[in-house]
């Protein structure tokens, strides 16, 4: 014998009987239930403040973002003024001569058998003129 004949017969043993009146009686129940829930559940859930605050190692995680976050903050500011005092200075340096000399590597986009780029040394001199 399979195992759906085997099922099969397990259910025509069994002693089940169907009533309308219990089955109405069971959707009755679970409708109410459901019902009551609905009615206990709040519209609004908590909103993110209140779920941090019930929890002492969110407390501690979002304590340590926000003060990384500061010092983050607090690092770039800090690096990245100096920046913009060094070209003020190097403008105000470079205003008091009459002349000036460049140098540096130059590249006409050729390339090396190799792949690398063809770069050659060059020198600039520039002289202002008097106003």
């Amino acid at each position: 014998m399979k195992s759906a004949d085997k099922i099969k017969q397990f259910f025509k043993n069994a002693e089940l009987s169907i009533f309308s009146e219990t089955d109405e009686q069971v959707f009755a129940d679970v409708l109410n239930a459901r019902q009551e829930f609905r009615e206990n559940v709040p519209a609004v859930p908590d909103n993110l403040w209140r779920i941090i605050m019930k929890s002492p190692l969110v407390k501690l995680a979002v304590a340590t973002v926000l003060v990384i976050a500061c010092v983050t903050g607090v690092l770039i500011f800090y690096e990245t003024s100096g920046v913009a005092w060094a070209i003020e200075q190097s403008i105000e340096a470079v205003s008091q001569y009459k002349a000036m000399l460049v140098e540096g590597l130059d590249s006409d986009r050729t390339w090396r058998e190799d792949g690398s780029l063809e770069l050659r040394p060059f020198k600039s001199w520039a002289v202002a003129n008097e106003i």
